[in-house]
């Protein structure tokens, strides 16, 4: 069988430079997937993984499968109907503004708690009735973390979500941070807010996040 001959510099720009798939790619040479994974790996070339591949698919708009007329026909919805979006859906509460709220009512959340409240919430968790004092946090860090939150316009300073968007998808207030990661230190310089997930994207590569945080908070202090 003769071979069927591709320049190495023909198959690298529409792999490497055009970043096209080996099935979009077989389409245009009118070869085979296999034919086009074996000069890729004839010409000493790696193959994106799963992963990799997956990143360059783009489903949003019209490349989504359940896109139609001008919209993606795919809906999400709350236990009581109401529909809701697909960030609630897949990360949130996949609950509605109204259960949503039902919800925070119930718990009390976003609002200043009587002792007694804080009390009962304590022992509820198997405290000793006493607010505050198995936990690691100081207790100033409770009353400063709504002037934070003030400070930072009701947003998370990293991915930009409201408060309002958090308490639906979420369940919760923002989240505030300490940039240097030391949970003693509650001076205002210190403590930034964020939403949950940046959050607990902010445990892995500590260096980087202290100095990203770092320079957002001098910049509004400015």
């Amino acid at each position: 069988m003769r071979k069927i001959l591709i320049k190495k510099e023909t198959i690298e720009n529409l792999y490497f430079t055009q970043k096209l798939s080996l099935n979009q790619i077989s389409k245009i040479l009118k070869i085979s997937n296999c034919t086009v994974e074996s000069r890729l790996k004839e010409f000493g070339f790696k193959l994106r993984n799963k992963w990799e591949a997956k990143k360059l698919i783009d489903q949003s708009g019209k490349n989504n499968s359940s896109y139609i007329d001008g919209r993606c026909s795919k809906k999400y919805y709350c236990e009581c109907g109401n529909e809701i979006c697909y960030k609630n859906f897949r990360y949130g509460q996949g609950k509605c503004l109204c259960c949503s709220s039902q919800i925070n009512s119930y718990f009390n959340l976003g609002k200043n708690k009587t002792e007694e409240q804080k009390k009962q919430l304590s022992l509820s968790f198997g405290g000793n009735g006493i607010p505050y004092s198995q936990n690691e946090y100081p207790k100033e860090f409770y009353y400063i973390r709504e002037s934070i939150r003030r400070r930072d316009k009701y947003k998370c300073q990293n991915c930009g979500m409201t408060e309002k968007e958090h308490l639906i998808v979420w369940g919760k207030r923002l989240t505030i941070h300490h940039i240097d990661y030391n949970k003693k230190n509650c001076k205002n310089n210190n403590l930034i807010s964020v939403c949950f997930l940046c959050n607990i994207q902010a445990n892995s590569k500590r260096t980087y996040w202290q100095e990203f945080y770092t320079k957002i908070i001098s910049q509004a202090v400015s």
